[in-house]
């Protein structure tokens, strides 16, 4: 992979399907992965130096790639190393306080939890049905497979696509206790 007298730079990311764990490196301007994610664009993610497994044998990779590409549809979420790796993100209304929700989040895939930041009052219809971005950061994220609670993965932000979420929760900072 050739960077030089390029804007792009990569950054390593861990991309999560129903099936599968991918791990590589995506090439990003200064709008970051959420600039890739949700570029209208292009409907696939172009990923270099690929390493794939599948979720029900994590620890063993089933493939290497120099180039793979996914369909971001068909993404689950995204993780990065560093949350400046998902780039300058648009936080809505100038007046409003950006807020910090501890949120529990389900897939039919994945259990993941986190924080999610969100203008004033936290409002999951509009977090779940509005705006023109499929992908929500999270962070402080733990993500497990809910078939392979072996497969966790731990990141300060995460991009989780939210056409694929059934569940949020608002939890409590406290364990709660057993009945």
């Amino acid at each position: 992979m050739n960077y030089s007298g390029s804007s792009n730079h990569p950054i390593t990311v861990e991309i999560l399907t129903a099936s599968y764990r991918i791990l590589g490196k995506v090439l990003v301007t200064r709008t970051g992965l959420i600039g890739v994610m949700t570029d209208t664009n292009s409907s696939i993610v172009d990923i270099h130096e690929a390493q794939m497994a599948r979720l029900h044998i994590p620890n063993k990779l089933t493939n290497r790639f120099q180039a793979a590409q996914v369909v971001k549809s068909q993404v689950v979420a995204v993780s990065v190393q560093r949350r400046d790796d998902l780039g300058p993100l648009v936080t809505g209304a100038y007046n409003n306080p950006v807020n910090q929700f501890t949120v529990h989040l389900i897939t039919s895939d994945y259990e993941m939890d986190g924080v999610i930041e969100w203008n004033g009052r936290f409002d999951m219809a509009a977090l779940m049905g509005q705006g023109y971005r499929d992908f929500i950061p999270l962070y402080h994220a733990v993500i497990s497979a809910v078939l392979n609670p072996a497969v966790k993965i731990e990141s300060p932000a995460v991009l989780v696509n939210r056409r694929f979420i059934d569940l949020v929760a608002l939890t409590v900072e406290h364990k709660l206790e057993q009945i």
